[in-house]
């Protein structure tokens, strides 16, 4: 798989995950009137958790495919591979990504509210209610999980991958040492088979005597 469609999925998972924890923090706030008053909300929460496991299922694809297209096409060690697939998106694509992944998290909690709206009510309501409070303020929060969200899961994947390193350090580590502990066993089983063949044979043969020899 090519590395901009592993960042597309990268991406859509963001954008998902943006939608969800967006989504539960301004209906969470607009029906605790913490901020503003009104009805801005569909009192449900069903969408929010599909939402989450759709998110988390881009995510581990995104470093799976990653792993593969490295491993498939090169010849890189252990480390390296392993340490590629948490490096998908430096910190300056992130930065000219985020527009379209902030644009697409709309179009995602969009589709999210208008889709549960329907299956709990029969109907959507249309408006501005998929937000789930004022518009401004909304827009603001909902940026500033999606800025948060990419920044902490492209960390979280790097974290993930400094711990896959150090599991397959450790695991090449112990297949090192069992090999090498297997090797130095056959060896010294060999020698001392050989010994006993050897000592075997000097003590029922003995050495030739002169007699048999003229």
């Amino acid at each position: 798989m090519k590395h901009s469609s592993i960042v597309g999925i990268f991406v859509c998972g963001i954008a998902l995950f943006s939608a969800a924890l967006g989504d539960a923090v301004v209906e969470g706030i607009s029906n605790a009137d913490v901020l503003w008053h009104g009805n801005y909300t569909d009192h449900s929460s069903l969408d929010i958790l599909p939402a989450f496991l759709v998110a988390a299922t881009a995510l581990v694809l995104t470093h799976g495919f990653s792993f593969y297209a490295r491993v498939s096409r090169s010849r890189q060690s252990a480390r390296s591979l392993v340490l590629s697939t948490s490096r998908i998106l430096t910190a300056r694509q992130m930065l000219r990504l985020l527009p379209a992944a902030f644009a697409l998290q709309l179009v995602a909690l969009y589709g999210m509210e208008t889709t549960e709206q329907i299956a709990v009510y029969g109907h959507a309501f249309g408006g501005a209610l998929w937000l789930g409070g004022p518009i401004a303020p909304s827009l603001v929060i909902h940026a500033g999980v999606a800025v948060g969200a990419a920044f902490s899961l492209s960390k979280a994947l790097a974290a993930l991958g400094d711990m896959l390193t150090h599991i397959v350090k450790c695991i090449f580590a112990r297949f090192v040492a069992c090999a090498r502990a297997s090797i130095v066993v056959s060896l010294k089983r060999v020698s001392y088979a050989l010994a006993l063949i050897v000592t075997d044979s000097l003590v029922e043969r003995g050495p030739p005597r002169l007699s048999t020899l003229s």
